[in-house]
């Protein structure tokens, strides 16, 4: 079966040479890392999944395996509410555990619940929750299209300032507190840029503080990577965001969406040679992903593009040929690849442009 590639994008992609889109708020963002995202009411499930949804939350919680049993209980309960929908009640039974934001895995879990689960937010200081019932939708929600969630009860809640709290009570962050405020200024600088109360340099900079810490406490994820090469991008601190990719990698060697994210970077920076490395890396990864049906046939053309731009740019015409060759043995169906072939040729100088 052949994926249509859409044409629009792929003539911007063409005739604009591919511009990186790493910069802040270009790149899709990486998801959330709150174990209890649920955007609508969900479907009841059968045994299997109840079981594989049992799995899933004893991994999520993994992080809070610090926590005393008391909140570990609770941390439980709020995840399997969570995972319902049901964001007030999940809240309120970690306010009812603490009250006072005494206790900092309990804090790490509040913070990713209302970044995960608020149904509406005013400037991310607080957050109105909502236990969804059918039909319900947060992101309809959070755009003002359903008129119930301005009737909501906001909760005002600032992390940073609570973990300040208890650090200067003598508390020490664990990662996942750490973790949960670096999601907090990353969140923020999302959603808020060059709208918010501290600039957005000094957001980028304590989110990547934070990320920091989480990772030096044993948090290493490829959602944090993939932020703080966005974060560290934006702060123009490129060898950082490099380590940041590649620690990603490490993690998740045949993604390709992540190695062509790094070869875009690389071929940003001007670091040709390098870059067609990762992006040969990343074809490599979408052909076994296409293998199972899973490839994301535009993101895989998006590598072509930059393989034969790179190639272009070193004056490796080999590799130019070898690009567009693999390109349109891969979508033989498809106008797209001739494009290119084309467009190459007309930047290259080696046809007249028609």
């Amino acid at each position: 079966m052949h994926h249509r590639i859409v044409s629009p994008r792929l003539g911007a992609l063409l005739i604009v040479g591919l511009t990186a889109a790493l910069t802040f708020g270009c790149a899709t963002p990486a998801k959330a890392t709150s174990p209890t995202a649920q955007t609508t009411a969900p479907a009841v499930a059968d045994a299997p999944a109840v079981q594989a949804a049992e799995d899933s939350a004893s991994e999520a919680l993994a992080a809070y395996r610090g926590a005393s049993p008391a909140c570990f209980a609770v941390l439980e309960k709020a995840l399997a509410l969570g995972g319902q929908g049901a964001y007030k009640s999940a809240f309120a039974a970690l306010e009812a555990f603490d009250p006072a934001n005494a206790d900092p895995y309990a804090l790490a879990f509040k913070t990713e619940l209302l970044l995960e689960g608020h149904a509406r937010s005013l400037l991310h200081r607080s957050f109105g929750l909502k236990d969804l019932g059918p039909g319900d939708d947060l992101e309809a929600m959070r755009r003002g299209e359903d008129p119930a969630a301005a009737a909501l009860e906001m909760i005002a809640f600032d992390p940073p300032a609570l973990a300040a709290a208890l650090a200067a009570k003598g508390r020490a962050a664990p990662a996942v507190l750490e973790q949960a405020i670096g999601d907090y200024y990353y969140e923020v600088l999302r959603l808020f840029e060059g709208a918010w109360l501290l600039e957005d340099k000094e957001l980028r900079e304590r989110a990547a503080a934070a990320y920091g810490r989480a990772v030096a406490g044993g948090l290493a994820s490829l959602p944090n990577s993939l932020r703080m090469a966005q974060i560290f991008i934006g702060l123009e601190r490129f060898d950082d965001a490099d380590r940041a990719f590649r620690a990603g990698i490490e993690l998740s060697p045949y993604d390709g969406e992540l190695r062509l994210n790094h070869a875009s970077f690389l071929l940003m920076r001007e670091l040709r040679s390098e870059a067609m490395a990762a992006i040969d890396a990343a074809l490599a990864a979408f052909a076994a992903a296409a293998e199972v049906g899973a490839a994301d046939a535009e993101r895989r053309f998006e590598a072509y593009v930059l393989g034969v731009r790179a190639a272009s740019e070193l004056g490796e015409w080999g590799r130019v040929e070898g690009y567009l060759a693999a390109a349109e043995k891969a979508f033989p169906n498809e106008p797209a690849p001739g494009l290119l072939r084309h467009y190459a040729a007309v930047e290259s100088g080696r046809v007249p442009e028609a």
